[in-house]
Order: C-alpha cells, then sequence, then structure tokens
C-alpha cells in the first residue's frame, strides 16, 4: 500500500512540475496564452544589411535565397554481391538562387534605384558589384555571406513593402561564423 502511494505522489508531483515548466509561472489554471505578446517577449528579432563595394547600403528584416547547390549525377554500378545501385556524385554545376531582400519602407532608397538604373543603361556590366550579407541577431552580428557580380534583377515597392532581388555569380559563408562551423 505504501508503495502504490509513493508513486501515486510521484506521478502527480512530476505532472505538477512539468505543468508549471510548460505554462509558466505567471499563468493561472485557465488562463489562455497570448501567443503574440509571448512572440514579443522573446528577443529574437533579426536583421540583414546589405553591403556594396564595402559600404552598407540598407537594413531588411527579410532575406531568402541564400542558398549554394550543386547539380547531381548518378551513376549506376555494380556491387561486389552483383548488385546494380545508383549512387549519387556532385555534378560539374554549381546552382546559386537568387537572393531576395524585403523591409517596410516610408520612402524607397534611392541608392538601390541607381543601382538598378545601372543595369538598364548602355553597359549593364558596369553594375556588377560585389556585396555581402550580414546578419545581425540580438548579440550583434551574427553570420556574412559575400557574393560577387551581384545585380539587381527586380527592385520593387508594393504597399510599403521593398523588394530587391539579386542575381550573382557565387555566394560563400565568410568571417567567424565560416570558421565556427569548421572547427565543430
Amino acid at each position: 500500500m505504501k508503495r502504490t502511494f509513493s508513486w501515486t505522489l510521484i506521478v502527480i508531483c512530476g505532472t505538477v512540475l512539468m505543468t508549471t515548466a510548460l505554462l509558466g509561472p505567471g499563468r493561472l489554471w485557465g488562463q489562455r496564452i497570448d501567443a503574440q505578446a509571448a512572440l514579443a517577449n522573446l528577443d529574437t528579432s533579426f536583421e540583414f544589411a546589405l553591403e556594396l563595394d564595402g559600404e552598407i547600403v540598407g537594413f531588411f528584416e527579410k532575406c531568402s535565397g541564400l542558398v549554394s547547390a550543386s547539380d547531381v549525377y548518378e551513376e549506376t554500378v555494380l556491387t561486389d554481391s552483383g548488385l546494380q545501385t545508383d549512387l549519387k556524385r556532385p555534378g560539374s554545376r554549381l546552382l546559386w538562387e537568387n537572393i531576395t531582400l524585403t523591409r517596410s519602407v516610408g520612402a524607397s532608397d534611392p541608392v538601390l534605384w541607381q543601382w538598378r538604373e545601372e543595369i538598364q543603361g548602355q553597359d549593364p556590366d558596369e553594375g556588377l558589384r560585389d556585396g555581402t550579407i550580414i546578419l545581425y541577431g540580438p548579440g550583434g552580428e551574427t553570420a556574412r555571406w559575400y557574393f560577387t557580380n551581384g545585380w539587381p534583377v527586380r527592385l520593387s515597392v508594393n504597399e510599403s513593402v521593398e523588394k530587391v532581388t539579386i542575381a550573382h555569380d557565387g555566394l560563400r559563408l565568410v568571417g567567424e561564423a565560416a570558421t565556427r562551423s569548421r572547427t565543430r
């Protein structure tokens, strides 16, 4: 009888502790969680900076397209036991997605529009720029991606949201973030 009571007490205490851990100490039983307020209290805001020719030309709330990929070459081989199998190997072609940066604006930044006009001019190659996307988090700079021969494919402002899409010839992670990932 004593063991049953002890196990019941352990289960009840464990449940109370788990509930407190999951719901938080400031919540009363039956209260709903305000998800927006909970997310707002987390200091996990990130910001992306666009740097061209060594100078930051803008800050953005969203960034996509930081992608490095390769073609896949498939080779059919026979194993030692005589089974046929397909091996996947890196192909010879590297693939780079366009980078898209998005931000809320009150007025559009003329630097990006001037860059776009250079591409529309007589010699579009004069508008190619090397640049860096810098990710800033709550503790400062988190990562940097360097791109070569970038140019604005598309620049738009819709409902006070500005988007710039940048095509480029290559992308790589640089700086301290690249060093950290190699040492792990």
